[in-house]
């Protein structure tokens, strides 16, 4: 395992601007490139989200999408900025999940290919503002945290025990978990009027099965400044709510993207789920077809709609 650089760049690395709603597939697209993969986003959309009403992206499709080329990945939460040095200083490009701009709350997907110390700045391969897009640490910090800062390194098989080495604990699930709580306490604690501070907690809470401590953290991030897209990626409220049997609070969640996104796969099968827990079948199922005719590959959906 290579040090820290003070400075990186991964090469090669293609580049092309999104259409609309495609960082996802361009995203995919800039990883392959610097394997030594061409594709195209049209070609690459097509088999990531063949419903075109399917609007909202996730890691694991982009992971799956990846796996078919024969590349792992790991999708992990609560990243740190020395993580991300320590990946791309070895070779190690990271898919990362955060918000657009601070004027845009519109999720986004990029490329971590570099950064240098001396300007402070992480360098990105961006679907939305170039090749080579810098923003500075306090900037991306911002915007990397309102996604519970989401990330995921891409790697051939043969470099698995370097990607080990880099992240410890952090590499299995469990263990990412633990610390992602970890981070994301202290943070409410230090930050407590900090809506995303306790949005994270609570998400990180929620994906370890506290969900009486989730709700409690949810709860107290809606009373503070979040933004107006944050349910659009963000149905885990849902999920806990429907975990613990309230299942109208569910309702109410998955009601506010549903207003504006009709087709979001994940708010539909959480509604599905609060229907089937107020024992209204007919809804459920019919909120599970339309989850899984919108994303194929929500595993989940499918399941729910066998059952």
């Amino acid at each position: 395992m290579a040090p820290a650089a003070r400075s990186v760049l991964l090469q090669p690395f293609s580049h092309e601007y999104e259409t609309w709603n495609n960082c996802a597939p361009v995203t995919a697209e800039m990883v392959l490139s610097y394997f030594g993969i061409s594709k195209k986003q049209t070609e690459i959309a097509a088999v990531m989200k063949p419903n075109p009403k399917n609007l909202d992206v996730r890691m694991d499709q982009i992971s799956a999408y990846l796996a078919t080329f024969g590349l792992d990945s790991r999708a992990l939460v609560g990243g740190t900025l020395p993580q991300l040095k320590a990946l791309v200083s070895n070779g190690i490009p990271v898919v990362v999940e955060d918000q657009l701009s601070l004027q845009d709350d519109y999720g986004h997907f990029r490329v971590v290919r570099g950064y240098d110390d001396s300007a402070g700045v992480i360098i990105f391969g961006d679907s939305y503002f170039g090749p080579a897009n810098r923003l500075t640490y306090a900037l991306y910090e911002e915007l990397w945290k309102r996604h519970n800062h989401a990330f995921m390194p891409v790697y051939r098989p043969a470099q698995l025990s370097l990607v080990q080495a880099i992240l410890g604990g952090d590499f299995d699930e469990p263990g990412n978990l633990a610390d992602a709580v970890s981070a994301a306490r202290l943070a409410a604690t230090q930050h407590p009027e900090d809506g995303f501070a306790w949005l994270n907690l609570g998400e990180n809470l929620y994906r370890s099965g506290s969900y009486d401590e989730a709700r409690a953290a949810w709860e107290r991030a809606k009373k503070l400044q979040l933004t107006a897209r944050t349910l659009w990626y963000t149905i885990w409220p849902a999920a806990n709510y429907n975990q613990l049997g309230q299942y109208q609070q569910a309702l109410d969640v998955v009601a506010i993207p549903l207003a504006t996104d009709p087709n979001n796969a994940q708010a539909l099968l959480e509604r599905g789920n609060a229907y089937k827990g107020l024992g209204n079948a007919t809804r459920a199922r019919a909120d599970y077809a339309l989850a899984l005719d919108v994303d194929p590959s929500l595993l989940p959906a499918k399941q729910a709609l066998a059952a």
